[in-house]
């Protein structure tokens, strides 16, 4: 999919830039496959990623689009959003990589075969291949058994997918191309982890070895690491001392002699280094760590087809000058020219983004095909970038890369950052936000969808949400495209709105409509062109900023329903609760309980209680 210039999504959350050597390595690689993105073994990928003992990456399925959110109301697609931010801000704590395929988590199954039934399983094993292939693993582990253990039957296909990559899939370029899924890879062992079945387990490892250098144990790392599933209500406890965790030798291709209860590592019988890629004894990737970099653009959105300024500025804080080479500087033809910065000091310069595409998360910038994600993956080829993954590639090809080294040589130590929009809050501090690219001028309603009772009076305000990227006022005029039976107060308003500035404008609908499903739009028109779509931004505090775009639309569905007499509903709110609304619109009567209040309240005056989604997970 296009991507705006310099327009990002996952950003390390501003923590200190990557600082990577282009030098191939020989490496030890392990990839954990699994289906959701709080089924990973984040003990196991910290004892391995921070402990230097292999290069390792998690590889989920999904998204999670299908799971709960006790942090807010978003569901199916948005809360994709969420989780997948969430497993990347994961990520950035334990120091792994993070894969996805196209699977689009529908919800609970049985079994297996029910989950085949919406995920074409070739379809979805040649994802499973074109990671394996891109990451190229010595180790494959899969956190379940494929069998009716597992419970969930997403949980039983990540773990069949994965064996059947690993057995033959992975190197099988008749079934699965190199043209399309990448060279062929044979990964040499794969094991399952066996923490929930003792009596299985060939090898077991201290996850909870404390690491002198971190000051943290790798179990506490890695609780953190959990806790950023917050979504999901993932808090985890920092534990110290030995924490044990288990894992079963099903297949290797190297020391097959070796029984498997006898082997004292995973990696037993595999050649190459344990050191991890991006550690190095060079010098200049030791002075790196005291260079950092910050981009600044003068906005945080910029309208489509505009450019925005920004300020770079490279900090030498090292004890040792060096060279740097400006990323904008020079054409493809020409030479970059080496700039000295002195020990201490900076180096600044300006240059500008040009906004090329809406900034949007990828796989949702076309419409999904059943339930597989449109876009296909990519096939990562290059081996010498072990500080990308393709999920990596998609999100950050986009930052603004520095080469530095020493006095006298030739740069070739990348530094990167994001271009990202700083404020102050009064209360939270320095603030930074990606650069995000979006259409001048964006529409949206409240909801997409709603309910009405058929043939009923409905009464009902509309609000129309407009957010202008431009950065001089605007006149805008905005306007409603009703169904028949429904009429508004005004057909149209007109309302200026400031530079980059919003504002919400209401209209009050009245009317009866017939059985079916009715659709109500709203347009804003601003310069002589029309908008009927926009963003609806996705912000909490632990994750990337992200924005889902939608029609300006909602579907009205209108329901031939009878509310009987006296009917009284209470109702105790859960998460992710979306059903208080749906009640309302339907003219239900209904009083809003909140859990607190049930002790005291006399209950015996309503007809019902309805008991919101996971309340109990909410509320003690």
């Amino acid at each position: 999919m296009k991507r705006a210039g310099f327009a990002l999504v996952a950003l390390t959350l501003f923590a200190a830039p990557r600082f990577v050597h282009a030098q191939a390595r020989e490496t030890r690689r392990v990839l954990v496959i699994a289906a959701h993105p709080d089924d990973e073994d984040t003990q196991l990928i910290t004892w391995l990623q921070r402990g230097g003992r292999a290069e390792t990456a998690y590889l989920s399925l999904t998204r999670g689009d299908g799971g709960q959110n006790l942090i807010g109301n978003e569901l199916g697609e948005q809360l994709g959003v969420i989780r997948t931010e969430e497993l990347l801000a994961a990520r950035r704590v334990d120091g792994a990589h993070q894969f996805f395929t196209r699977a689009y988590d529908f919800g609970f199954s049985k079994n297996a075969d029910e989950t085949f039934a919406h995920w074409p399983r070739e379809e979805l094993l040649g994802d499973v291949v074109t990671v394996i292939r891109s990451w190229r693993p010595q180790v494959i582990v899969a956190i379940f058994s494929g069998t009716p253990k597992d419970g969930h039957g997403q949980h039983q296909v990540s773990a069949i997918l994965a064996k059947e990559a690993y057995e033959s899939a992975a190197a099988d370029t008749v079934r699965f191309p190199a043209a399309r899924f990448g060279a062929a890879w044979t990964p040499l062992k794969f094991y399952r982890l066996a923490r929930f079945a003792l009596a299985e387990p060939t090898i077991r490892m201290n996850v909870g070895e404390y690491n002198p250098t971190l000051g943290k144990s790798y179990a506490e790392i890695a609780a953190d690491s959990r806790s950023q599933h917050k979504s999901q209500g993932f808090g985890s406890l920092q534990r110290k001392g030995p924490v044990w965790d288990m894992f079963r030798r099903e297949s290797t291709r190297v020391n097959a002699n070796t029984p498997a209860e006898s082997e004292k590592s995973i990696f037993d019988g595999l050649p190459g280094s344990t050191k991890s890629s991006t550690e190095s004894v060079d010098p200049i990737l030791e002075a790196t760590r005291d260079i950092s970099l910050d981009a600044f653009a003068d906005r945080q959105y910029l309208a489509l087809g505009d450019s925005a300024k920004v300020t770079a500025t490279l900090y030498n804080r090292s004890g040792k000058p060096v060279v740097m080479t400006r990323p904008d500087a020079p054409d493809a033809a020409t030479t970059p020219r080496p700039v000295s910065v002195a020990s201490d000091s900076s180096y600044q310069w300006t240059f500008y983004v040009h906004g090329d595409a809406i900034t949007q998360p990828w796989w949702l910038a076309t419409p999904r095909n059943g339930d597989l994600f449109s876009p296909r993956l990519p096939v990562f080829r290059d081996t010498t970038r072990w500080d990308l993954s393709p999920e990596d590639e998609r999100e950050k090809h986009n930052w603004i890369t520095v080469l530095v080294g020493s006095p006298g040589s030739w740069p070739d130590a990348r530094v990167r950052a994001p271009v990202v929009y700083r404020y102050i809050d009064p209360v939270r501090g320095d603030i930074q936000r990606p650069l995000a690219v979006a259409p001048p001028l964006s529409v949206t309603l409240d909801r997409a969808v709603e309910l009405a009772r058929a043939n009923t009076q409905i009464d009902r305000f509309f609000n129309v949400k407009l957010r202008s990227a431009l950065m001089s006022p605007r006149a805008v005029t905005v306007s409603l495209s009703l169904p028949a039976g429904l009429t508004a107060d005004s057909a149209s308003r007109t309302t200026a709105l400031d530079s980059a500035g919003s504002r919400t404008v209401t209209f009050h609908v009245r009317g009866r409509l017939a059985p079916g499903t009715h659709i109500l739009s709203a347009t804003g028109s601003m310069d002589g062109k029309t908008y009927s779509a926009g963003y609806v931004p996705i912000e909490y505090e632990h994750i990337t900023p992200e924005r889902i775009y939608r029609a300006s639309t909602v579907s009205i569905d209108a329901i031939d329903a009878v509310v009987p007499a006296g009917l009284r509903v209470a109702y105790i709110r859960g998460v992710g609760d979306n059903v208080e609304p749906a009640l309302v619109q339907l003219g239900i009567p209904m009083t809003v309980i909140q859990p607190a209040e049930i002790p005291t309240v006399d209950l015996s005056k309503f007809s019902t209680v309805v008991v919101g989604p996971r309340a109990y997970q909410a509320s003690p």
